[in-house]
């Protein structure tokens, strides 16, 4: 966006220094100069550019007005063929529109006019007024402005053919534009642009019927469809939702949630302590005054809801409660796009179990971290410029990914692009279409997504003949398989990464897909009888093991027959975001995720061994995870490769175990080159542990650059 901002602003800068020149019209390359740029910068300028450039509008229409008979006398005078060569580069110039060998004409219009009769619609230029007008309706590329519009980039960036120009804009209402356009596949695009959304028409829920919206005068009503709004002492949302003020732990416990409102208290306690500046800012609404939900439902696994409005940008937030057996609280942030509210989610009480991609704040802090680690803020989201692009051809509409963030997993915004349309009986339906980036190349299928009278939505694909459905963690019974996996897989991915899918009824669990990590599990019968496990299809018969079992030894003992759980729960505190792999005939192996670790500087605690994963990085690196050999002697880890060697090296060094990272680091030599990934985890363990200034830390940091000086003394 910076970079067609830039461009954009250049291209306007040179035309308006052009329209200054005392040129002689009399050489047809200056005459195209000054034509082509008046006609660009009355077709393209902005008010902003005022400000900028020190140039008003104004200036440049007195310019033209002046100059205009000499532009028409000098275009009478020409010849056919320099009137044509000047004509047809003021369209190209202006309007990205090309007359290729069809002749200008006079035009009947008025002295000063000409016309060009292209096939598929005329175009006609008015030098009186410098403005170029196009029958077909196809006058102009798309505006710079609106180019740098975050939707306009985030959906063209991956778009995958070529943007021809587009329509003239039409005004539809007040700071709304319409255009359309065609790529070269054929697809007819329209653009429904708001430029302006804070002082636009307001609306608010008709009366008797909170589905029906009415226009509305006063300020007092919501600005978009679907935002909260105030009726008597009570606060309403779409769907008959009705809140009212009250405190939200004395709510939760009232209806039996007693995690959920420790939870909430520790985030207020976080508020308070004066330790961590951005920490205690981002957490500060939780002090506020909160709507709580009127009526609450009785599932034990659905979620309940609470509103707050923030005093200075009096824009919304929304607070989920999850009942499940993995209590959760997530934060969404209501906003504005298209006229329509939408929800993005900004926080997670539980980094891991959060659908949308948070990661937990790594930077220095007076006390020690929240456990689970909680990642993003309590923030709003306000109501700014917003494109929707419709797919003309099939009358469908582009879902933007923050519309959608927190409501379905990130993994699948991130691998697919989402329409909307509306069906005859007014039911909602999202399809999803696969990008099929490299990373992705599993997320192949397509989605389809309903929503039924209550807003709740159905996610399924087609395998084969079967409908897959697919199945959300959150709201999984408490007693369910799908709730119990996620538990076991949450150390190793966050559930925005992981897919569960079961048959069409929603009932047994079929597959479950880590897309970033590329894993697939699939559950099979436990080899000792003992209900299901998840399978893995990449590893042979290696099924996964709840690391939490490995604290109480006995019952370990008791279930696997291995008497090692203490020797295994030892290493498994300094990866914690590692899975127990087990094999049909008893053998261990820890899995792994190769993302970016860091250990936050902690002043209360300044010998810390917390860690931060930001698995972002697994994006963009070939290795996504590491499988390491538990020794029967259960006194160490065996790394199949140099990759793995440094990434256990770094964790050890991280948990201040510099014994065992001082047999690791013996075995590290770079006889054979190095790669572009273990170079990155070799900066890790050098530059990410540099604040560890313990002596025995500093000597491991020097024997890992003497590994890499002696195969490469020059190496930087």
């Amino acid at each position: 966006a910076a970079s067609q901002d830039v461009a954009a602003r250049c291209k306007m800068h040179a035309h308006l220094a052009l329209t200054c020149l005392l040129l002689d019209l009399s050489n047809q390359e200056n005459l195209l100069l000054l034509t082509s740029s008046c006609a660009f910068v009355l077709a393209w300028y902005e008010t902003s550019f005022a400000e900028e450039f020190g140039t008003e509008l104004q200036m440049v229409f007195e310019v033209a007005q002046r100059r205009r008979h000499e532009v028409i006398d000098a275009l009478e005078a020409a010849d056919g063929g320099t009137r044509k060569w000047v004509l047809d580069g003021v369209a190209r110039i202006a309007s990205n529109w090309h007359a290729g060998d069809v002749e200008w004409t006079e035009d009947d219009s008025g002295r000063g006019s000409w016309r060009c009769n292209k096939r598929g619609g005329a175009a006609i230029f008015n030098a009186q007024t410098f403005n170029l007008w196009l029958e077909s309706g196809l006058l102009r590329p798309i505006p710079p402005k609106l180019q740098r519009v975050p939707a306009f980039v985030r959906f063209f960036s991956r778009h995958s053919s070529k943007l021809a120009p587009t329509c003239r804009p039409v005004l539809l209402a007040q700071f709304n534009q319409i255009l359309s356009a065609q790529d070269d596949d054929g697809t007819t695009l329209e653009l429904q642009w708001w430029s302006k959304t804070q002082d636009s028409l307001r609306v608010q829920p008709k009366e008797g019927d909170d589905q029906l919206w009415e226009q509305c005068d006063s300020h007092s009503g919501a600005c978009a469809v679907g935002l909260p709004w105030t009726q008597g002492d009570e606060v309403r949302l779409v769907g008959g939702l009705r809140f009212r003020s009250g405190d939200v732990s004395s709510w939760l416990r009232e209806m039996n949630l007693e995690n959920l409102a420790q939870t909430w208290e520790k985030l207020q306690q976080f508020a308070m302590t004066p330790g961590h500046d951005d920490e205690q800012k981002a957490l500060l609404p939780t002090l506020g005054e909160w709507m709580v939900q009127i009526d609450a439902p009785a599932d034990s696994f659905a979620d309940v809801i609470a509103l707050h409005q923030q005093e200075e940008s009096q824009t919304w937030i929304e607070a989920r409660f999850a009942c499940g057996l993995h209590p959760v609280i997530r934060i969404f942030a209501l906003g504005e796009f298209g006229r329509h509210a939408y929800r993005e989610q900004v926080f997670c009480s539980d980094a891991a179990f959060s659908y949308a991609s948070l990661v937990p704040d790594a930077g220095k802090r007076e006390v020690p971290m929240c456990h689970p680690q909680f990642a993003g803020a309590f923030v709003g989201s306000p109501s700014l410029e917003s494109l929707v692009i419709k797919d003309h051809d099939s009358d469908r509409i582009w879902v933007p990914p923050q519309a959608l963030s927190g409501c379905l997993p990130a993994v699948l915004l991130e691998g697919y692009r989402f329409w909307m349309s509306c069906s005859r009986d007014g039911k909602v339906e999202f399809t999803g279409d696969p990008f099929k980036p490299s990373v992705y190349s599993t997320l192949a299928y397509k989605l389809r997504t309903t929503c039924d009278e209550r807003g709740v939505a159905t996610v399924t694909r087609l395998v084969g003949d079967k409908l897959w459905k697919l199945a959300s963690p959150l709201h999984a019974p408490p007693d369910s398989q799908i709730a119990r996996f996620a538990g076991i897989l949450a150390p190793l991915e966050a559930m925005s990464h992981v897919l569960f899918w079961t048959e069409e009824d929603g009932g047994a669990l079929v597959l479950v897909e880590l897309p970033r990590l590329q894993l697939r599990f699939q559950p099979g019968p436990d080899p000792a009888g003992d209900g299901l496990r998840l399978f893995s299809k990449e590893f042979g018969s290696f099924y996964l093991i709840d690391r939490r079992a490995v604290h109480g030894p006995t019952g370990w003992q008791t279930s696997t027959g291995d008497p090692r759980a203490s020797d295994l729960a030892k290493f498994l505190e300094r990866v914690p975001h590692a899975v127990i792999l087990r094999s049909t005939a008893g053998s261990l192996r820890i899995l792994v995720s190769n993302g970016d670790v860091k250990r936050p500087p902690i002043k209360l605690k300044p010998f810390s061994t917390e860690l931060v994963v930001n698995r972002t990085a697994l994006l963009a690196i070939g290795t996504k995870t590491f499988l390491w050999e538990f020794h029967e002697s259960g006194s160490l880890l065996l790394t199949s490769s140099l990759s793995g060697t440094l990434y256990l090296c770094l964790l050890t060094l991280f948990h201040r175990d510099y014994i065992a990272c001082a047999r690791l680091v013996k075995s590290i030599g770079f006889d054979e080159g190095i790669s572009t990934e273990e170079l990155r985890l070799l900066k890790l363990n050098l530059f990410a542990t540099a604040v560890d200034r313990h002596p025995n830390a500093s000597g491991l940091r020097l024997k890992l650059i003497l590994a890499l000086i002696q195969y490469d003394p020059k190496h930087p």
